[in-house]
């Protein structure tokens, strides 16, 4: 028993690796906010292989879809 209580931080320690304190930001967020998806595609551009399948970067790139494509936002900022 008392291996198991010695190895009980390096277990804690690994599974907290990869932790990300960053929120999660849904779609609606990203396209409202429109600061924060520039800065979250441009993030996500220069780390695409970290970075590419997290739920903001997929969330920040749905939204900027559809604000390209959506013939309602039109006259919405650009991002290029």
């Amino acid at each position: 028993m008392n291996k198991y209580v010695k190895a009980a931080p390096l277990v804690v320690a690994l599974m907290l690796t990869g932790c990300n304190d960053e929120p999660t930001y849904d779609v609606e967020y990203y396209k409202t906010h429109e600061k924060e998806r520039t800065e979250k595609l441009a993030e996500c551009k220069n780390n695409p292989g970290e970075l590419r399948e997290t739920p903001n970067c997929i969330n920040a790139q749905k939204a900027h879809t559809a604000i390209i494509f959506n013939p309602k936002l039109k006259d919405a900022p650009s991002i290029n």
